[in-house]
């Protein structure tokens, strides 16, 4: 199998730097994240009490992604492709569970850093992170170290700016209603 490297490394990597600055929010506020996925209004009330199983998933795929990608052995593949496909999944249920939740409940909280607001970024971010990290499947990590801790740094930084992003936009948003209700 090739190596991971260049964009794929670190999206696949941002994606699960991102799953591990989250879980521990959700797994602090089990109540919030029930509350909120409610008011969002996309899943039933018996799928919404499951929403605390969240916090888990997100340690459980994040660690294990970045755990694997030091490792770097060749006879874990497997274990890696499950872990890529494991974050793809998830990030493609957030894409689609947000973008419902844009429309039945605009403006709600998204619960995934804390109470921002839920904006169109949050959807997009979630897309681009699901379709930035399938090229991974293809690949295992690169077997320098150095390629790995590289990667990894530059993930933080992407992660970073992919968690600011849809904070900014709110702000934006909530500035430009505000001016113009003046």
């Amino acid at each position: 199998m090739n190596a991971v490297t260049g964009a794929s490394a670190v999206v696949v990597l941002a994606a699960a730097v991102l799953l591990l600055a989250a879980a521990p929010g959700h797994l602090r506020h089990r109540p919030l994240l029930v509350v909120s996925v409610r008011r969002h209004g996309v899943l039933p009330p018996w799928a919404a009490r499951s929403a605390p199983m969240l916090g888990p998933v997100e340690l459980l795929l994040g660690a294990g992604t970045l755990g694997l990608w030091f490792v770097a052995v060749e006879d874990l593949r497997f274990l890696w492709i499950g872990a890529v496909a494991g974050v793809v999944a998830l990030y493609t249920v957030f894409c689609l569970y947000t973008a419902r939740a844009m429309r039945s409940a605009p403006g709600s909280p998204c619960a995934c850093f804390g109470v921002e607001p839920l904006t169109w970024a949050v959807p997009l971010r979630a897309g681009a992170l699901a379709l930035g990290t399938a090229p991974a499947l293809l690949g295992t990590p690169p077997p320098s170290t150095i390629d790995r801790v590289l990667a990894l740094g530059a993930a933080v930084v992407v992660a970073l700016v992919a968690w600011v992003i849809p904070a900014v936009i709110a702000l934006w948003s909530e500035e430009r209603v505000r001016h113009h209700s003046e």
